[in-house]
């Protein structure tokens, strides 16, 4: 029998997040290691983390979490 998968706590990204692409942490916080150009989108139901430039279009807390949060290094 196989354990249950251990819950996901975030979704981590290392490349950076072109223009048109949109990415969706459904159910835990985003974290993006890379730059997000104009036109991206960074979706996330818990808090958005960017270690580069942020250029593009961030949504935290979509899953209703009032407290959430993005923390950016470069906006």
């Amino acid at each position: 029998m196989q354990a249950p998968a251990a819950p996901v706590s975030a979704l981590v990204v290392d490349k950076p997040v072109r223009t048109g692409q949109r990415i969706y942490a459904r159910g835990c916080d985003l974290v993006l290691l890379d730059s997000a150009s104009p036109g991206s989108e960074l979706i996330a139901d818990g808090n958005i983390h960017c270690y580069g430039p942020l250029r593009g279009r961030a949504l935290a807390g979509a899953g209703g979490d009032h407290d959430a949060r993005i923390f950016a290094l470069d906006f």
